[in-house]
This record gives C-alpha cells, sequence and structure tokens, in this order.
C-alpha cells in the first residue's frame, strides 16, 4: 500500500470523523485522554488513529503500536478494525491484547531476569484461586502465623489489599506490622515453597512491573519496540496496571492515547 501524505489522509471505513476526534487522531506528537460516554465511538477513534499512524508512516517500519484493552473481546475487536482499514500487511505493526496477556507475555520471556530474592525455585501454573475467600484462609494458615495474627486479617481481601496492594521491593519487605509479616511469607510461599509455584495475574503484574524497574537495559528494549501505546476501557485500569504502565513508558519517546469513560468503572484505584 502506498504511504498516504498526512494532509491527504482520510478516515477508514466511515464517512468523516467529528472535529475534536479528528484532532485526535492526527496528534501523534503528545499523550492524550479522551473521555466520552457509551456509545460515542472510543474504540474507533483508536482504529482510526492506528490508520492514520500507519498509513502515513508516522510509525517507523521497524516499529509496532501497542493497544492494551481491559477485555479479551475489545482486544480482538481493535485489532480486527485496525486490520480492515488497513490490511493484513501494515496491521502487522499493530499488537492489541489485554492487560493480563501483555503482562504474562512479558513474565514468561523475562522471569529470570528477577531479582534474586524473587527468583522461582520451579515453574509456575496460574492459580485462579489464590483471590478466593476459602483458598486464601487455608493459605495463610500454612505461612506460619500465630492464631492471634490469623484472626487480625481478612482472607477475603488479603490479595487485593496486602498481597498486590503496592510495588514489590527490590530484596525484602519492610515488617513493620502482621499484615507485611504475612504479606512477605505467603510471596515465598507461593513462588519458592510451592511446587510449581502459584502465581495470580494480580502478583504477575507485579512480578513484571519489578522486572523492568530494575532492569534497565529490558526496559530499553521493550521501549524500542513501540512508537505508540493505546490504552482502552481505560477507566477499568487498576492500581497495578497503572503501575506497570508508569513503569513502562512513562520518562519515553513513546506516545500515549488512553480512551475510557469514568462513568462505568468496573474497577477502581
Amino acid at each position: 500500500m502506498a504511504v498516504i501524505n498526512p494532509g491527504a489522509w482520510q478516515p477508514q471505513g466511515i464517512d468523516s470523523l467529528e472535529h475534536n476526534a479528528e484532532l485526535v487522531v492526527k496528534d501523534i506528537s503528545n499523550n492524550i485522554i479522551v473521555t466520552a460516554g457509551p456509545g460515542a465511538g472510543k474504540t474507533e477513534l483508536l482504529a482510526q488513529k492506528a490508520a492514520y499512524i500507519l498509513q502515513t508512516e508516522s510509525c517507523s517500519k521497524y516499529k509496532k503500536i501497542l493497544a492494551i484493552s481491559f477485555k479479551k473481546d475489545a482486544a480482538k475487536n481493535l485489532k480486527e478494525r485496525v486490520e480492515l482499514r488497513c490490511g493484513k500487511k501494515l496491521s502487522k505493526q499493530f499488537d492489541s491484547m489485554t492487560f493480563d496477556s501483555f503482562s504474562k507475555n512479558l513474565f514468561d520471556r523475562f522471569k529470570l531476569a528477577l531479582p534474586d530474592s524473587w527468583q522461582l525455585s520451579n515453574d509456575y501454573e496460574l492459580d485462579f484461586s489464590i483471590s478466593n475467600e476459602k483458598e486464601m484462609g487455608i493459605l495463610l494458615d500454612n505461612i506460619g502465623l500465630s492464631q492471634g495474627e490469623k484472626q487480625s486479617l481478612t482472607p477475603y481481601s488479603f490479595e487485593q489489599y496486602h498481597l498486590t496492594a503496592k510495588p514489590l521491593p527490590i530484596s525484602e519487605f519492610n515488617i513493620n506490622n502482621t499484615e507485611t509479616k504475612a504479606t512477605s511469607r505467603l510471596w515465598d510461599y507461593l513462588l519458592k515453597q510451592s511446587s510449581p509455584a502459584r502465581i495470580s495475574f494480580s502478583m504477575i503484574g507485579r512480578l513484571i512491573e519489578l522486572i523492568f524497574r530494575t532492569n534497565p537495559k529490558l526496559l530499553y528494549s521493550l521501549q524500542s519496540t513501540y512508537d505508540y501505546v493505546f490504552l482502552d476501557e481505560f477507566q477499568d485500569t487498576t492500581s497495578i496496571q497503572y503501575d506497570l504502565i508508569k513503569t513502562c513508558f512513562l520518562n519515553s519517546n513513546i506516545k500515549i492515547t488512553a480512551v475510557g469513560d469514568d462513568k462505568q468503572t468496573i474497577m477502581s484505584w
């Protein structure tokens, strides 16, 4: 497909763009956040922006656009829209995935780059039961806490509010209360004493953020892969995902476009 001059580019697959939407599509020099209600065409706006970037060669042919969505069907939908507008060849420069798949793909490639104190003793399996109240209660029973310490904890919310609540320390936790004591022991139990290691998607998010925070060369490699990052359904981004995005792309030359509707928030910080 011939390169289109930016001034001659027209929306793909639709008659026209609303004025402000066109400004967003053609602004490739700034980080942008777009908020709009349901049915306003936020996903279509990202598809049009991808088409503009790819068809005008505003993205180096050696780099890509990364689009991250909260849901699997949203990631698939966006990928299909870009391929329909740009064709298979150009759309190969467009990676569309969920936060979970983005984190897991990176973790599977780079988990050996974890700091020594976080290295897995075995291979791992995804464990969806860790956030379950009953299973968390069993786990907390197995890490050597006193009866009084166990009774002070809340299994139902322990993963969200303690185990994965904050970015991980490089070496060890500063243990100053029962919650951090339990958090430290539980990470050790799940990563090193379980065979295979047991890891949830939330844990993977924290581990991969730690990898890129502590490995400048890997971070540079990731940033060198992409010119642009799109964030779909940004209102549903969790604190884990937000910390990962900041570590990976803040203070880089990558331009971020985020779209969302704060009136449809499922998750909150």
